[in-house]
């Protein structure tokens, strides 16, 4: 930290999350990257999103108006997809946004917060702003994870938030959704923030639970499977109750419009969604093949990721970079040294990656 920088708080103790480079956006397109770094939709997004965004655009003031702050159109959309009521959802400039909000909505000042751990860092900051206590805890086997365990580890630190990846990212477990809420149950002075990212990909999801609980909050997003990370529209849908006191600090201008209208496009068009979820577990079968006859290990898990493990890894990475094919490092995390996480693409992007991993081993 800069010791001239003039600072109020105690925000210079934290250690920031810290994402892999984004090289691939400087690289021309005609090269093909293939970004398998970030988890993103390795495919882009329906071709109805694009004619949507297109007409939006021919609107006179698409750029220059501030965007519907309300969200109004696109929440009865979601509303309608969940068969929830309007009150139950709210969007927000990708799940990122959400968990920024959640965090300090849902705490205060000196609350414990409970990461079951290892899983996405970004929460930890969330957290630490609110200036609460974070644990990092997880089950002894980090890449599984049962609804006993997870109430094991809510019994063993009190907290009063949970926070739940599931599936986890990176390590892959899925708790059902019925033990999910059987903890939550249990627990009742606890909240639950259940990141639900890449349940598209998983089919297990807590918001039927979540409009009726109090402790219970589930976080959704457009970023994966809907294809759209670059325009960052995420949701939170719960209890009424959760809903309104949420909407206490939102920023309503956080949802840009062409955001809304693209959101709205892709959630229309559910047999795109469902081609490209086939597509994405197509690919998975070829890299898993590959591996498996290549003789590497690996962990499939029911999100768009594989975790594969090199004794070599960091040097598997960078030969796999000069091939332009980016790919992310996870031997900073407790238990998964030598693992190297791969977005899952499509038969053909999997092919080619199998292709130049057995070049470089």
């Amino acid at each position: 930290m800069n010791k001239n920088a003039f600072s109020v708080c105690r925000l210079d103790t934290i250690q920031p999350y810290k994402p892999s480079n984004q090289v691939a956006w400087f690289v021309p397109p005609e090269s093909m990257p293939l970004k398998l770094d970030w988890n993103e939709s390795p495919l882009p997004p329906a071709p109805s999103v694009m004619v949507a965004v297109k007409k939006f655009l021919e609107h006179p003031n698409a750029l220059n108006w501030y965007p519907d702050a309300n969200s109004h159109d696109l929440r009865t959309k979601l509303a309608e997809h969940w068969k929830i009521p309007e009150e139950c959802v709210q969007t927000y400039c990708g799940s990122d946004s959400a968990l920024h909000a959640a965090a300090r909505i849902f705490t205060r000042l000196g609350d414990r917060v409970l990461m079951v751990s290892p899983t996405y860092d970004n929460f930890r900051i969330y957290a630490l702003e609110a200036q609460c206590a974070v644990t990092l805890d997880g089950p002894k086997d980090i890449y599984t994870l049962r609804g006993d365990e997870l109430a094991a580890l809510v019994e063993k630190h009190h907290p009063q938030l949970v926070y739940l990846s599931n599936p986890n990212n990176p390590t892959g477990w899925l708790v059902p959704e019925n033990e999910v809420v059987e903890v939550a149950n249990r627990f009742p002075k606890t909240m639950f923030i259940v990141d639900e990212a890449y349940a598209e990909y998983s089919n297990v999801t807590v918001i039927p639970d979540a409009v009726q609980m109090p402790n219970l909050v589930a976080f959704r997003t457009f970023s994966k499977a809907y294809g759209l990370a670059g325009l960052r529209v995420g949701y939170i849908i719960g209890s009424p109750g959760n809903i309104e006191f949420l909407n206490l600090i939102r920023n309503g201008k956080n949802v840009s419009m062409i955001g809304q209208v693209a959101a709205m496009a892709a959630l229309a068009d559910g047999d795109y969604l469902k081609k490209s979820l086939e597509r994405v577990r197509a690919g998975q079968r070829v890299l898993e093949s590959g591996l498996t006859r290549l003789g590497i290990p690996f962990r499939a898990s029911p999100a768009n990721f594989v975790l594969v493990k090199f004794d070599d890894a960091k040097r598997i990475q960078d030969a796999l970079a000069d091939l332009l094919i980016y790919v992310r490092p996870m031997s900073h995390l407790p238990g998964m040294t030598g693992y190297l996480r791969i977005t899952l693409g499509d038969e053909t992007q999997m092919t080619r990656f199998v292709a130049a991993l057995e070049k470089v081993l």
